[in-house]
């Protein structure tokens, strides 16, 4: 694979998905339910692309909530959607990071 062109698609993800994750706070902050079902919908799209099924599986999660739900727990929802972005985001990067040489570590 090219790390470039890898690289690159993670670097989309990542400028994508924190946009998206601004407007879905957004939404959660005006308690606003149709805005949020889209915007999370709008996110879903881009870790099933990367494989990040977990992320995946938190927008599916948060879709099919409701606004019972949303009005409820949107807060701790957006919590979970950003953890599982970050630990994603994370875990792409690691696939670009150069291999330690042995006996080293890499820098944190």
């Amino acid at each position: 694979h090219d790390p470039t062109k890898l690289a690159n698609v993670i670097d989309t993800f990542e400028s994508e998905g924190v946009l998206l994750l601004g407007h879905i706070a957004n939404s959660v902050g005006t308690r606003n339910h149709s805005t949020y079902t889209e915007w999370v919908h709008a996110l879903k799209g881009n870790p099933a692309n990367v494989g990040a099924m977990q992320l995946v599986s938190a927008c599916r999660k948060a879709e099919s909530g409701g606004v019972v739900v949303f009005r409820r727990d949107g807060a701790a929802v957006l919590q979970e959607i950003h953890e599982r972005f970050n630990a994603a985001l994370a875990a792409l990067r690691e696939l670009i990071q150069p291999a330690a040489a042995p006996g080293r570590t890499r820098p944190s």
